[in-house]
């Protein structure tokens, strides 16, 4: 063998699986025109290449008959779902029986968030700093007993305080 058949030899399954580029593929067609043991080695490949298409096609002919008995006994193990469509086994989690009313999950999700939203938005506790502007600042303090309530009202600007009693009259 030559040194110019070595760099051949190993791009020859290359070349005939058409893999190469056709300035490559051109150099080894004119290789294999001028060199008996290139093209020797060509006819092995194809021969090798053709036993091996032809066993296969003898298994898969005689294993058809296996492959469709398989593939059916497969098929029968699959459960149904409706619509046609086949799924495996369900793997049972925690929310696979929430998702089957799924309707119901959602309204009650919504309305959850809704009543939600509209308790934070709506209920405020009472502030116990008004602000009536910013030269004119007063706090509002009440303290709440059994039958009385107490509002104190002071002013800054002014020091002035007024004092609210509510409730039973009769101490």
């Amino acid at each position: 063998m030559k040194d110019k058949c070595q760099g051949i030899h190993y791009l020859l399954g290359a070349w005939l699986d058409g893999e190469l580029p056709k300035r490559k593929a051109g150099r080894i067609a004119e290789h294999l025109e001028s060199c008996p043991v290139c093209r020797a080695e060509v006819d092995r490949i194809r021969a090798v290449r053709n036993l091996l298409r032809e066993g296969f096609s003898a298994a898969v002919a005689v294993e058809d008959g296996a492959l469709s008995s398989l593939h059916e006994r497969i098929m029968r193990q699959i459960p149904f779902v409706k619509g046609g469509d086949t799924r495996g086994p369900e793997r049972t989690r925690f929310w696979t029986p929430i998702l089957r009313f799924r309707p119901v999950t959602l309204t009650l999700t919504v309305t959850v968030l809704l009543v939600s939203a509209v308790f934070f938005v709506v209920y405020k506790p009472a502030p116990t700093v008004i602000k009536t502007s910013s030269v004119n600042d007063c706090i509002v303090e009440d303290v709440e007993s059994g039958d009385r309530t107490i509002l104190l009202f002071k002013t800054h600007g002014s020091d002035m305080t007024v004092i609210w009693v509510t409730g039973n009259r009769d101490v």
